[in-house]
């Protein structure tokens, strides 16, 4: 369903948020007062929400004799303490950033990203027949930052693909600006990530729901050339470490887009107005009672019980209203 350029162009827009550039920069590392700790690589993974400590365990496996294998115990406990420990380790900064240099590194990284956030984003934006590159990079980006689910519950329901994309990115930005916690350093760093949405905003209203290259993300250019390099340097490899939490918050990833289904396309819906029908007709009058309850009334019971049944069985969206809890 989805090209792989279509998914290095949203990849090459969460590496401009979360490093300042398209280009990936493996080594590149931050301590924020955001309480995730360490932050490491193209995507910035986080020691708080164990998503770095994945990156560590797959680069051991490609390499058993990485240097990084030492720090495994620090980084795969994620106690105040530990994240302190590790975000104040210089030696460990320092393996980092030199081993950063290598294949089996760059790729450890791009592999657990893929599959920890990429396919849980594909996957949500396929259960609900969503497939524009944009849509993509949108949910990619909340899985990313975190709070996927806070926004999504804010959404109403919406008619097409492309109204939820616009929907979604004004409600995200306006409780990005308004986000309070007590801890005002907090507060205020995820407030200035407004910026994410107001580069999303730009997008839509050039109307670039294919991520058409050339296209610019905060002044970042990002090229046809680029994303063919990342494709042919990194294709998907059949390890799949299991989807884990968001790295700013600890939600879980696997929430699907669309939480709507209009009412109307419900199975469901139209099994039980099958039922009703079929035991209210009959004493309505203008038909014989008896003959349509020994013949029409039986024939509607039997279809409608089995539609409601098979609606639910096989209903992959919720109706509308009610907020998708994830697979």
């Amino acid at each position: 369903m989805w090209a792989r350029r279509d998914i290095e162009a949203a990849k090459a827009i969460i590496r401009v948020f979360e490093t300042g550039r398209p280009q990936p920069q493996y080594g590149a590392y931050a301590v924020l007062p955001d309480g995730a700790g360490l932050s490491f690589g193209a995507y910035q993974f986080t020691h708080a929400s164990g998503s770095l400590h994945r990156v560590l365990a797959r680069a051991i496996e490609l390499n058993p004799a990485t240097p990084l294998a030492r720090w495994m115990g620090l980084l795969a406990t994620r106690t105040p303490t530990a994240l302190n420990q590790a975000a104040r380790e210089r030696e460990l900064l320092a393996t980092l950033q030199a081993e950063s240099r290598q294949t089996y590194l760059q790729r450890a990284q791009e592999e657990v990203f893929e599959t920890a956030y990429v396919q849980p984003a594909i996957e949500a934006c396929a259960g609900s027949g969503y497939q524009l590159p944009l849509t993509l990079a949108v949910v990619l980006d909340s899985l990313v930052h975190g709070s996927y689910r806070t926004i999504l519950r804010r959404v109403p329901a919406q008619p097409s693909e492309r109204a939820w994309v616009r929907a979604y990115v004004l409600a995200r930005r306006a409780w990005l600006a308004t986000y309070r916690h007590p801890d005002r350093r907090r507060q205020d760093l995820l407030r200035r990530t407004v910026y994410r949405m107001d580069e999303f905003v730009k997008l839509i209203e050039a109307a670039n729901w294919q991520l058409a290259t050339p296209f610019a993300v905060r002044g970042q250019l990002i090229t046809d050339e680029l994303l063919a390099e990342q494709a042919r340097l990194f294709e998907p490899a059949p390890h799949a470490p299991q989807p884990f939490e968001s790295k700013n918050d600890g939600e879980d990833t696997t929430v699907n887009v669309n939480q709507y289904k209009p009412l109307l396309t419900s199975k469901t819906f139209w099994g039980v107005v099958l039922m009703l029908v079929g035991s209210i007709i009959p004493r309505v009058g203008v038909i014989d009672a008896q003959q349509l309850a020994d013949a029409s009334g039986l024939v509607l019971d039997a279809v409608g019980a089995v539609l409601a049944i098979y609606g639910r069985i096989t209903a992959r969206k919720v109706i509308d209203g009610v907020v998708s809890t994830g697979k």
